[in-house]
């Protein structure tokens, strides 16, 4: 079965004092530059609901954010090109890591 797609995942919290609408403001951008550019085709923001006697095993985190590739390949080509750590990514990287608490997590995942 082929490929379709391949996402970024990050759950993590926000900095104390931190407004949500500035993480998502900082995260936009932050999107906007890896679209336009050519490697991120969509995202979903989703805030973490408790559920009562469920997720003991989670780490903890109160969002998850999903950022969707065309292929690994598109994928590790972003990965690569945000580690460079050249402008603009890097201050647009910089602004919306400035607002996330330490211990953020960070997988893969893909259909199949």
């Amino acid at each position: 079965m082929p490929e379709t797609g391949v996402s970024l995942n990050a759950l993590f919290s926000l900095r104390k004092g931190i407004m949500e609408e500035e993480f998502a403001f900082a995260f936009r951008a932050f999107y906007q530059h890896l679209h336009d550019v050519g490697f991120a085709r969509g995202y979903h923001c989703l805030k973490r609901l408790p559920l009562a006697g469920f997720a003991h095993r989670l780490p903890d985190f109160d969002y998850q954010i999903i950022i969707e590739f065309a292929d690994a390949e598109t994928e590790g080509a972003c990965y690569d090109y945000v580690r460079k750590n050249q402008e603009p990514v890097r201050s647009l990287h910089l602004a919306m890591n400035s607002k996330v608490a330490e211990g953020a997590q960070f997988y893969l995942t893909t259909s199949r």
